[in-house]
């Protein structure tokens, strides 16, 4: 083998390499979906269903409950009511917490559900 086939084969190494970095930096970074303590029904529907979407994809999904001062227990109540709608699916990765006006939780698909060992 030569120099030049050598270069080329430790190129195409370290390429595979910085993808595979990119790719799991992208799947780490949490998806953001914004919620307000006053959604409408069908607002609600579709951004669940949205989130579902997100995580059959493999990502985290970070969910924001915007509130006012004197709504922040209406947050938290609604933060409560939205992984309770989605919690068959889903696991908890951190706990809600409040951060200045949000409420915000991550929730990351389970280890070892059936499409994912169905699959392997």
């Amino acid at each position: 083998m030569d120099y030049g086939q050598h270069r080329y084969e430790q190129q195409k190494k370290a390429d595979e390499a910085e993808k595979q970095k990119r790719l799991a930096a992208k799947f780490n970074t949490p998806k953001e979906m914004q919620f307000s303590t006053r959604i409408g029904d069908h607002d609600l529907e579709f951004k669940l269903k949205k989130v579902l979407e997100f995580l059959e994809d493999g990502y985290r999904v970070q969910l924001t409950v915007k509130h006012k001062r004197e709504e922040e227990a209406a947050a938290a109540e609604a933060l409560d009511y939205l992984v309770a709608r989605i919690q068959s699916s889903v696991a908890v990765e951190a706990a809600a917490k409040q951060q200045r006006r949000r409420a915000l939780t991550i929730l990351v698909k389970p280890k070892g559900t059936p499409e994912q060992t169905a699959a392997s």
